[in-house]
């Protein structure tokens, strides 16, 4: 793939109208020896596995072509979709049984009542998703009056709605101009919007031409975690969750062997997504896979600054501001960490 087409992480997230994207991490993990629940049985289901063509997905090509499923006794009947969201229909028809959603579309889909629950966040972005604005807006509280170029209900919009929540402002205070980010970044690039959220290569493409602009935030920055999960059923969860942790141990071998042999770990993903690995490291750099203490953390300590069940009532309530959704009462049932929590245990 050219990592300036459709298969670039985040094609455009929307749950409601819908498309999908996001964004992912890099770990600093120490080894471990991961394995699942060793009184499983050797003969698992079949796990069907619907996720979108990025370099976010490294640690599971990795595990793939690694063989760490079938060293779990795991056969993975993958899908990929250009786009999050085209796997959702599938999703709740039982096609398939986990998806690999962005922060904010879990939540949308959890609102919607989708069957599954968030089991593991997979990539965190730590700057790759960014909002650039002419060298005249001197802070976000300068956005006010002025367009935004932004995907509406993408993982953008909901990075933007943040932004200006911070600075004390609200989207009546702007105009947004719905457009995706390959099409923000463009317009900024060419001078027609002052104000543009995107992510690399398009808003690296278009901060080396344009000279009147930086970025002025972005999600290194952040107060809410912008990130990629694994959504997986509930019949699965329930019926056969030793499938859900074997799974989950192979993505983390792949994340053990990214740290350990990065070089190779690259070259695999570059083959899988058609680049060149040199495309693949530069767009790593801007993405963190999480370890899996980091994930036990993320997902069950409140008093982490991780927390995620933080992140996801501030997209709750985002959603619920902008008529989204009704109220998500029972947002904390969306997070299950059962199954890192076994993994941690073993390890």
């Amino acid at each position: 793939m050219n990592i300036s087409t459709n298969r670039t992480r985040r094609q455009v997230l929307r749950f409601i109208t819908g498309t999908a994207g996001s964004l992912m991490l890099q770990a600093c993990a120490r080894p471990s020896r991961i394995s699942a629940n060793p009184n499983a049985s050797n003969n698992l289901s079949t796990f069907s596995f619907g996720f979108p063509l990025w370099t976010g997905n490294l640690p599971f090509f990795v595990a793939r072509e690694k063989g760490f499923f079938d060293e779990v006794g795991l056969s993975v009947n993958a899908r990929d979709f250009d786009a999050m969201a085209e796997a959702f229909p599938a999703f709740n028809a039982r096609q398939i049984q986990a998806i690999a959603p962005a922060t904010s579309e879990a939540v949308s889909l959890f609102a919607e009542g989708s069957p599954g629950r968030l089991v593991t966040v997979m990539g965190i972005s730590v700057g790759a998703d960014v909002i650039m604005a002419r060298n005249s807006v001197a802070s976000i509280a300068d956005f006010k009056g002025k367009r935004i170029a932004v995907q509406k209900g993408g993982i953008g919009h909901f990075f933007v709605l943040q932004a200006l929540a911070e600075a004390g402002l609200s989207e009546t205070d702007v105009t947004i101009l719905d457009v995706d980010p390959a099409t923000a970044a463009t317009a900024y690039q060419a001078g027609s919007v002052e104000i543009a959220y995107s992510y690399p290569p398009f808003s690296s493409e278009a901060l080396a031409s344009q000279t009147d602009g930086r970025i002025i935030h972005d999600s290194s920055t952040s107060s809410v975690v912008l990130a990629d999960t694994y959504f997986v059923s509930t019949e699965l969860i329930e019926n056969e969750p030793q499938t859900v942790e074997a799974f989950l141990a192979g993505i983390f071998k792949g994340v053990e062997f990214y740290n350990t042999n990065p070089d190779e770990a690259i070259a695999i993903t570059a083959t899988r997504l058609g680049m060149r690995p040199q495309e693949v490291r530069e767009q790593l750099q801007v993405i963190r896979f999480p370890t899996l203490q980091m994930n036990v953390d993320m997902l069950t300590n409140p008093q982490s600054d991780r927390y995620l069940l933080n992140t996801l009532t501030t997209f709750a309530e985002l959603l619920e501001d902008q008529n989204l959704s009704g109220s998500i009462s029972d947002l904390p049932d969306l997070i299950e960490p059962k199954f890192v929590q076994a993994l941690s245990n073993r390890t």
